[in-house]
């Protein structure tokens, strides 16, 4: 789908989901996309530090075995959404070391 596509999809939608067997990561581009749209996403992870609700993404993630929670877990949280977010991890990282870079130049 093109980016116009994908961004009309979102705007309409209640939530998008990410069942992944092995989980979902911040390799993941749809999941980025649906996450920076604001729109509740709903995500398998293989990260055990990663689980439950994160609601600076609007997004909850469960653990890969437990993809049987999540029809429960759309009816609280579907329709929920939060701003644009286009920050991401790997944004904030870069923000980060230009702030430590620029510290040292002064």
């Amino acid at each position: 789908m093109s980016e116009q596509d994908i961004g009309e999809l979102f705007s309409v939608v209640d939530a998008a989901v990410f069942p992944f067997p092995g989980g979902a990561g911040s390799w993941n581009s749809s999941l980025k996309a649906a996450q920076a749209s604001g729109i509740f996403t709903l995500a398998t992870s293989a990260d055990s530090n990663k689980c439950g609700y994160d609601p600076n993404l609007n997004t909850y993630y469960v653990p890969c075995d437990a993809i049987n929670s999540m029809p429960s877990i759309l009816e609280v949280y579907a329709g929920r959404r939060i701003g644009i977010n286009l920050i991401n991890e790997w944004d904030a990282i870069a923000l980060e070391h230009y702030s430590v870079y620029r510290e040292c130049l002064i």
